[in-house]
């Protein structure tokens, strides 16, 4: 009997985000919009995988998954990295307000940009009325969600 990976039958859910223009079909949030290639992006994150470790894991069949990883790739979010062994090629944040995603998101800012990130949060925070306005804050967004990663 085969033994398949979580993701099989506890998928994880990747929300996409970026900044500057998305591309002609709203690359790159189009491209990871399904369970299937959000999974992928999850399951190759921590280490490159073969197609057929990410079938193993998502409890997927090969011809699926290789024309997921294609559009992946052709899309820079995934690379080979090496002969048939590919990872996710962007940085995945945790996701959520819990106190131990906001310190393990302020460290990893910290780290790549010191003191760059609490003079930014400071300065959000000064200007959190003008950004909370419609005419910065399109989506209508609560200052909690805009300032989701902020240390608190």
């Amino acid at each position: 009997m085969r033994k398949y990976g979580e993701k099989s039958y506890n998928p994880g859910t990747l929300v996409l985000s970026c900044q500057g223009d998305s591309g002609a079909d709203n690359e790159p949030m189009s491209c990871a919009k399904r369970k299937l290639p959000q999974n992928i992006l999850l399951s190759a994150y921590q280490e490159s995988l073969t197609i057929g470790q990410l079938c193993m894991e998502l409890g997927m069949p090969a011809a699926y998954v290789e024309d997921e990883v294609e559009n992946l790739v052709s899309n820079q979010l995934m690379k080979e990295i090496s002969s048939g062994k590919y990872q996710t090629d962007f940085v995945i944040l945790p996701w959520g307000k819990s106190e131990d995603n906001a310190n393990t998101t302020h460290q990893i800012y910290n780290t790549c940009f010191p003191g760059y990130y609490d003079a930014l949060m400071a300065f959000l925070e000064e200007h959190k009325e003008l950004l909370t306005c419609g005419k910065f804050n399109t989506a209508g967004f609560s200052w909690d969600r805009l300032s989701l990663f902020a240390s608190e």
